[in-house]
């Protein structure tokens, strides 16, 4: 959100400086090696689709490597599968088609076609009350409540059903890729767009006060201040009322082999008791682990002993090699609820995916607004 602001602002020829406490630019966006792997942290999938992405980006520059319009589902110990008959590859079609009515195939048509627009800040019924009512049981608890539920990172898949239509049109129209050296190549194109001087990295915004940001115990003047921060930092550096929002967290096992692999690139678990998906992208990317080695994000809803989620693997998917290597905790994965925040004074705004829509886009969408909004000086 602030990088995209900021490239707002440089279009329109307004001065402006950048203060990011880390190390890097991109929040959960973020790319980094370890023990020879390039594992994302935060965002694992791009979907190309994202309009004000397209914008910004240069796609081809970034060499997306695409998922296959399809994935494998683990359930009650059988394999099967559900994607496009035309274009999922037949190594990936094990076991049965997940069956789908005709009412099912027509719903989708439908909830895709309405799709096309960003979610609104509405209030809508939640996914999961939404899919009970226009989907049949099988094809909702064997796909779309287990897609959807690393999606939204909710096992109760509470985000609103527009929501659900956004993404879904997102997934059919678009796909789902990721660069072919990981996702902080999107942070790392844009950042490119911007003047090296207006970037400070590894400085701490203490608080902020009027037109004034706290670094330490300076103090530094602003016509104008934007907060590109999730909304616990916002709340934190405006001294604001604590926020009764709550975030939807996430742990990210990693796994990793030396050898070929029969998994897919996207397994849905539908019942396991601690995984409840599996992604391969060195099956999608070749340039993600050395050569002949591939590993896996294994995503529970909860810490689990990391030898149990490997013996889970090897019980899932029959390959007893796969071994733990590390695993992330993110405990601000996605905010459960949207809702812009309210704060009365012209002199300071506030973007981020989080006053939109959980994605990139929402994060893109809303810094580049602001960009556009601020007055000229």
């Amino acid at each position: 959100a602030g990088i995209a602001c900021g490239l707002a602002l440089k279009k329109r020829d307004i001065p402006f400086k950048i203060f990011e406490k880390e190390s890097f630019l991109g929040g959960r966006v973020h790319t980094y090696e370890r023990k020879k792997l390039i594992v994302d942290r935060g965002f694992q999938v791009f979907l190309p689709k994202y309009k004000t992405a397209r914008k910004l980006l240069n796609l081809d520059a970034l060499d997306l490597c695409y998922y296959p319009s399809g994935s494998a589902i683990i359930q009650n110990n059988a394999r099967k599968w559900f994607g496009s008959p035309l274009s999922f590859p037949d190594k990936y079609k094990i076991g049965e088609k997940v069956p789908a009515k005709i009412r099912d195939y027509i719903q989708l048509m439908i909830d895709t076609m309405c799709g096309f627009e960003n979610p609104s800040e509405k209030i809508e019924e939640p996914t999961l009350a939404y899919l009970n009512k226009y989907y049949s049981k099988e094809f909702r608890e064997s796909f779309l409540i287990p897609f959807f539920r690393g999606v939204f990172l909710q096992p109760d898949c509470q985000k609103s059903m527009n929501q659900f239509r956004y993404y879904l049109n997102c997934f059919f129209l678009g796909g789902a890729a990721v660069p072919r050296k990981g996702m902080q190549e999107i942070p790392n194109q844009l950042i490119r767009e911007l003047p090296e001087e207006s970037i400070e990295c590894e400085t701490t915004v203490k608080r902020i006060r009027y037109k004034e940001v706290f670094i330490g115990d300076k103090s530094h003047q602003f016509e104008h201040i934007i907060i590109a921060t999730d909304f616990t930092g916002f709340f934190e550096l405006t001294d604001q009322v604590p926020s009764k929002r709550t975030w939807d967290s996430v742990t990210n096992y990693i796994l990793a082999k030396k050898a070929t692999t029969k998994c897919s690139p996207l397994t849905l678990v539908v019942d396991s008791p601690l995984i409840s998906q599996m992604n391969v992208p060195t099956l999608i990317s070749d340039s993600l682990a050395p050569k002949n080695t591939h590993y896996m994000n294994v995503s529970t809803f909860a810490e689990h002993d990391p030898k149990e989620v490997e013996a889970e693997v090897h019980r899932l998917v029959g390959e007893q090699d796969w071994k733990f290597v590390w695993h992330d905790h993110i405990e601000k994965g996605l905010p459960r609820n949207q809702a812009p925040p309210s704060m009365d004074l012209d002199h300071i705004s506030i973007c981020g995916d989080w006053t939109k829509f959980s994605s990139i886009e929402g994060a893109l969408s809303s810094g580049y607004e602001i960009g556009q909004s601020i007055p000229s000086l």
